[in-house]
């Protein structure tokens, strides 16, 4: 009975490798299957879809959105694999740096939507194996900062190949050298960060408070498809941070916009005319249309009236806001897949949070100006 079950045994084997004979095994796979989509548990969110990108065969990109149960995250996560180029490397150790934003529900018990965003830091290790066709499996353990404290964490990802590659066309790739093909035929899909919505605006100049549509630093990112050479469609996304039920400033803290507009998060349309696109870049008009939810906020005198003490305090509730407005733009290509953008516009937004007994600054609408900073990754072919 045992040598008839090692007999079927190593007839499988012999089957299984003269199989994978038949495909090209002389380069490394992750310059064959350079695209690759899949599922994640743990990790920066949580349970997510990724899409990754093989730059070469040390480096890789990645973007993923997920939620389980309460909470809900986005992120972008560099990699360094550690293999060759002219080895079929299976196995690939690897690091990363993953940053991204996370959406908190519960607490306060108000009845209302009592969520908050916080910034979310990920270092993985891992290990990752990949077949020829391009199905990749990995495992990490990892430290993640996530709501001001730091935790181990861990995940295991699966992974398929989006466009695998025969040996030929990557013989043929390899002869003709680095592709130069025209910026306005490569990308049809970008994902951006505004880099400037971290940063919280207390820490700029007060003179450009309407930069910031809120009071606290936020995940500002964005998901775009072209559709024709003209035109594009755009879906805003914002995670803000700092917006717990119980949050409250410091004494006497100086907010923008009177901290009237602490956001918890929203969500949005925005169409895009593409009025100039030239190799180097594009320039474009876009309308927005956002709808969100903001916390409610009280400014409370702190000690005796005199003293001239303030503190602005959570109410525990929040609020729905709607945004529209309008700006313009331009992105400029640093290569075929990254690109940098600059945008300026203007908004108009309604305000449910109405006025206190001594404090006039809130208003039932508030408008302003706006100025992003973008870094944009762009992939697809047209």
């Amino acid at each position: 009975m045992k040598k008839g079950t090692i007999l079927i045994l190593l007839v499988f084997c012999a089957t299984v490798v003269k199989g994978q004979s038949s495909i090209s095994d002389t380069v490394n796979r992750r310059l064959l299957h350079k695209n690759q989509l899949g599922a994640q548990l743990g990790g920066p969110s949580f349970l997510s879809i990724n899409y990754e990108h093989f730059f070469n065969e040390h480096w890789s990109i990645e973007v993923g959105a997920g939620s389980i149960l309460a909470i809900s995250g986005i992120h972008a996560q560099g990699r360094y694999y550690i293999g060759s180029n002219a080895k079929p490397t299976k196995f690939a150790p690897y690091v990363g740096v993953a940053m991204g934003a996370a959406s908190i529900i519960g607490g306060g018990g108000s009845g209302e939507i009592n969520g908050y965003g916080t910034a979310v830091g990920y270092v993985p290790i891992g290990i990752q194996w990949m077949t020829k066709k391009g199905s990749a499996i990995s495992i990490e353990v990892a430290g993640m900062y996530l709501d001001n404290e730091l935790l181990p964490m861990g995940a295991i990802r699966l992974y398929s190949s989006l466009q695998p590659h025969s040996r030929q066309t990557s013989q043929r790739n390899r002869e003709l050298g680095p592709r130069k093909a025209s910026y306005k035929k490569t990308g049809r899909y970008r994902f951006g960060l505004n880099v400037g919505s971290l940063i919280k605006p207390g820490f700029l100049l007060q003179g450009k408070p309407d930069f910031y549509f809120s009071s606290n630093a936020n995940a500002d990112v964005f998901f775009q498809k072209d559709i024709r050479e003209k035109f594009s469609l755009r879906i805003p996304l914002r995670i803000g941070f700092n917006a717990a039920f119980n949050w409250q400033s410091k004494i006497n803290e100086v907010m923008y916009r009177s901290g009237n507009k602490l956001m918890i998060g929203d969500l949005g349309i925005e169409p895009l005319w593409n009025f100039y696109r030239k190799n180097k870049g594009v320039g474009y008009f876009a309308a927005s249309l956002v709808g969100g939810i903001g916390r409610k906020v009280n400014k409370v005198l702190i000690g005796n009236q005199s003293s001239g003490d303030y503190q602005y305090q959570s109410s525990g509730g929040s609020y729905p806001y709607v945004k529209f407005g309008g700006s313009l733009g331009a992105q400029w290509n640093l290569s075929p897949c990254i690109l940098l953008g600059l945008e300026y516009g203007f908004y108009v937004a309604n305000n449910v949070q109405y006025p206190g007994s001594w404090d006039s600054s809130f208003e039932p609408f508030y408008k302003g100006i706006s100025g992003k900073y973008f870094v944009i990754y762009r992939w697809g072919k047209k």
